[in-house]
């Protein structure tokens, strides 16, 4: 089940980090000074870049920023951030502390790993970026999207904006059909997870334009 998990991480991370499935003022490569590794970073003028373009195109501003872990990390060592907090009895940067900060309803780190062949070192599946996205409140609050008034939930207008949608069946992940394994001796599970990962909140060329995506963040 963790590796399924682990795959449809991988499926999302690969959507939401390509520059190519972005309108064109929605993505941008950092170097130098902009880079969030570099001492010299506007992390301020970096959020406030990703928040005004999100909201030129949809009139709301992003509420989920996610962070790659070595971007995450290189954050929480600027001065700029840490200023932030020097009057307060916090000795480190939390997600909950930046989301505070930049006015977001979550922050998110993606830390996971991957192995893309055998002999390679674990690769970041998120990579070297940082995501700012505009998700629909009720399905950001209840981790799905509900479209009625089901389990008590409040009916949500399909016509909401929102960056990107995982469908799923109902109950799934599910596993079926134990069976023995001889080779491993063990009981094994067949595990199904019926899904497809897609950008909804796109402009008229077909590109994300209610998120906004930063590559190469870290030096």
């Amino acid at each position: 089940m963790e590796k399924t998990m682990l795959n449809m991480e991988i499926e999302r991370a690969e959507i939401a980090t390509n520059p190519a499935n972005y309108a064109t003022n929605n993505t941008a490569a950092l170097s130098g000074t902009s880079q969030v590794s570099n001492a010299a970073c506007d992390l301020d003028a970096l959020v406030n870049a990703a928040k005004g373009e999100v909201n030129a195109a949809i009139a709301k501003d992003p509420n989920v920023w996610l962070l790659s872990y070595e971007a995450f990390m290189a954050v929480t060592k600027l001065d700029i951030v840490k200023d932030k907090i020097k009057y307060t009895s916090r000795q480190s940067v939390t997600t909950a502390m930046l989301a505070e900060m930049y006015g977001f309803s979550q922050v998110v780190v993606g830390s996971a790993l991957k192995k893309t062949t055998t002999s390679s070192p674990p690769e970041r599946v998120w990579g070297n970026t940082m995501v700012f996205c505009y998700t629909n409140p009720s399905a950001l609050a209840s981790g799905r999207l509900p479209f009625s008034t089901e389990g008590g939930a409040p009916a949500v207008r399909r016509q909401q904006p929102s960056f990107a949608y995982q469908y799923m069946l109902q109950d799934r992940p599910q596993m079926t059909n134990r069976y023995w394994d001889e080779s491993t001796d063990s009981w094994c599970w067949k595990i199904r997870s019926d899904r497809d990962t897609a950008i909804v909140g796109v402009d008229s060329a077909g590109k994300a334009n209610s998120a906004f995506l930063y590559t190469n963040v870290v030096a």
